[in-house]
């Protein structure tokens, strides 16, 4: 499943803000690396788990970058629950990355 671009650098930024993780070393390419990849595994999996609805909004508009009212429209459902359905797709990604990333 590919990330949009804005999505992925908007994790990294989330990773990046978490200073303590890298401890007192500069982390290597290969290290940064491997970090993103398995940062993109633990982003897969909280994407499938989340609820047939609420992923395909989120799919839609943060990996295929849809409009909301494109998707609204697509989806046969009304603009606010589009909007809706983003954001509590949102908030279950960000504790799911927050959990894995050992921050509150």
């Amino acid at each position: 499943m590919a990330l949009s671009r804005s999505l992925l650098i908007a994790l990294l930024l989330s990773l990046a803000s978490c200073q303590s993780f890298f401890a007192d070393r500069a982390p290597s390419r290969v290290a940064t690396e491997r970090l993103q990849g398995e940062l993109r595994q633990v982003l897969d999996s909280a994407i499938a788990e989340l609820p047939p609805d609420y992923r395909t909004v989120v799919v839609l508009h943060d990996i295929e970058g849809l409009s909301n009212p494109d998707i609204a429209e697509a989806l046969g459902i009304s603009l606010p629950a589009v909007k809706s359905r983003i954001h509590r797709s949102r908030l279950f990604l960000r504790q799911r990355l927050s959990n894995y990333l050992g921050t509150a």
